[in-house]
């Protein structure tokens, strides 16, 4: 039972009248960290932002300089194949040299035997050529999954 005294405040709006500037302050303080959140939100995703895309400018030159490595050791590797074919043609140049001056050191006359030597250098480039291809391709396949 609440009975209003003579020109009296009631105890309800004294206590509206003294704290509403408390409340009103602590809600304007809620407002403002809500905004700083959402300002630090922005802010860290801006941030992780800038750091994918050097992330990724860093992974992109990496990958670059891959390549061009790669494309050194491509070229490394088939001028060590050109050598190996040339070296590989004089070996069996050679051995067949050696196997003529063999029958001719028995006694078989060799008379056309330097000019047979010279036909058969295109044959044994040939040869030698075609089987490095062919080891190429076959690694090539088996590294490709072929």
């Amino acid at each position: 039972m609440c009975v209003r005294a003579n020109q009296r405040q009631r105890i309800g709006t004294f206590i509206d009248r003294r704290f509403q500037p408390a409340v009103r302050s602590f809600l304007a303080a809620e407002r403002r960290l809500d905004d700083v959140g959402q300002r630090v939100s922005l802010a860290g995703d801006l941030l992780r932002t800038t750091v994918q895309v050097q992330l990724e400018d860093q992974n992109a030159s990496l990958l670059a300089s891959v390549e061009e490595r790669a494309r050194a050791q491509v070229h490394i590797q088939q001028a060590v194949e050109g050598f190996s074919v040339l070296a590989i043609t004089c070996y069996g140049i050679g051995l067949l040299k050696t196997c003529l001056e063999s029958l001719q050191a028995a006694g078989v006359d060799m008379h056309h035997a330097k000019t047979a030597l010279f036909g058969v250098v295109p044959i044994i480039l040939f040869a030698v050529l075609r089987t490095v291809r062919h080891v190429r391709s076959s690694i090539t396949s088996r590294v490709h999954g072929g």
